[in-house]
């Protein structure tokens, strides 16, 4: 017999009801219930901070690919709602583990499909489930409106050209509340004018980041060039946008949900987005704006609606210009630094068809030689002398030549953190 344990949780907070607690339990359901099943026969599942809105869940997908290929007796869970909250869902895959003839078992509820009663009541508690996580976005969605109705800053690190300033407001019943504001930053908001305006000029996100470099402006948070994507960033976001008429129909058009009325929106104050990031599934990617929740902010923004708009529009029909990363020839490249400024070097052909190639700084790539004149590096070379001292460094049994690119440069970033070549 082959059991499969799946466990979930959305987020990670490392008490309650943890994937390892689960999995835990569920182990021991088996061990009481089924002995005759061995350890070896028990495979296990866990998506560690991912909704169950749906099932595109790594390791749920990945359990029902083996499913095919192990033949599992039964799936076990901790509770219902660790596999699915939505209705559909759930349906569909109860009928899909009936016809493949695999049992369902939740071990808190006490429900398992192989009997009728079983397979009624997990159709309603899965009722209920979906119930209680629609109940629990739309009192989010509730707040999110409460809060964007007052301007206020949430936290997190400003954005550049602005610092959080801490307020005190005297509310009901003679009740002091602290919140944050946006507060302009003149010397780091006149970077982002220039991001502004250098972008207006050439419509060119590289143009802007060369313009930057070669005027040695660099970030105030990281200490170094402002990057590509960095840029990009900045250009699109609308706190930098005034709250006007132009910026009122753009949000309105895209169908965001815009909390005050139109004739609010008379650009004295820049504007506060919510709700830009998919925090359900990590909040590393951005939502469409038809899911952001737009409002009045209380700082000032320096860019009328038209002109962020027109600068959207422009960023909409460019593809993102990405630096060379680590390239699938080089031993150094992304880990060579430049004697001269610092930055990193990367390995550039002479060619297309050629397989010579050397190593250049990413400043005089990006910047030209007016921002670093720092001569290239021959590839070849360079590499050769590296792997003589990598010979020299590792313990007998390690034949560094015979290993292949990356393990090669896994070892050359643990035994030498830095190589810098002027």
């Amino acid at each position: 017999m082959k059991i499969a344990i799946y466990s979930r949780k959305s987020l990670f907070t490392g008490k309650g009801e943890s994937v390892e607690n689960q999995v835990l339990m569920c182990k021991n359901y088996v061990a009481f219930q089924m002995p005759e099943v061995s350890c070896e026969d028990i495979y296990v599942y866990e998506d560690e901070g991912v909704s169950a809105k749906d099932l595109n869940r790594p390791q749920f997908q990945k359990m029902m690919a083996d499913l095919e290929k192990l033949k599992f007796d039964y799936i076990i869970c901790y509770r219902l709602d660790r596999l699915s909250r939505n209705v559909s869902d759930f349906s569909g895959l109860v009928k899909l583990l009936e016809q493949k003839g695999v049992g369902l078992i939740c071990i808190k509820e006490r429900f398992d499909t192989a009997t009728p009663m079983g397979r009624a009541m997990m159709y309603i508690t899965s009722v209920f489930a979906q119930l209680e996580r629609e109940t629990l976005a739309e009192r989010v969605r509730d707040n999110m409106h409460m809060l964007a109705r007052t301007g206020r800053y949430l936290g997190g690190p400003p954005p550049t050209g602005y610092e959080s300033v801490s307020i005190n407001e005297v509310i009901v019943e003679g009740k002091i509340k602290t919140f944050h504001i946006l507060k302009i930053k003149e010397e780091e908001m006149k970077v982002v004018k220039m991001m502004f305006d250098c972008f207006f000029k050439t419509g060119s996100v590289s143009a802007v980041e060369k313009d930057l470099m070669l005027k040695r402006i660099r970030s105030k948070t990281t200490g170094k060039y402002f990057s590509n994507l960095g840029i990009r960033d900045i250009l699109k976001n609308p706190v930098y946008c005034m709250a006007d008429q132009d910026a009122y129909d753009y949000f309105l058009k895209k169908g965001a949900d815009i909390c005050e009325e139109r004739k609010k929106w008379n650009g004295k104050q820049g504007i506060a987005a919510y709700n830009k990031r998919d925090h359900a599934n990590g909040g590393s990617k951005r939502n469409p704006i038809n899911k952001w929740i737009v409002a009045i902010g209380k700082h000032r923004g320096i860019l009328k609606g038209r002109d962020w708009i027109k600068v959207q529009e422009a960023l909409s029909g460019k593809k993102r210009e990405k630096l060379p990363k680590m390239s699938a020839f080089g031993l150094l490249s992304g880990l060579i630094y430049c004697g001269n400024c610092g930055e990193k070097m990367f390995a550039k052909r002479y060619g297309a068809s050629s397989e010579k190639y050397s190593y250049i700084c990413s400043s005089k790539l990006r910047g030209t030689t007016k921002l670093c004149s720092v001569k290239n590096i021959l590839g070849g070379e360079a590499d050769e002398l590296i792997e003589e001292m990598m010979k020299e460094i590792l313990p007998e049994g390690i034949d560094f030549e015979h290993l292949d690119l990356l393990e090669k440069r896994s070892l050359i970033r643990l035994l030498i953190p830095k190589i810098e070549w002027d």
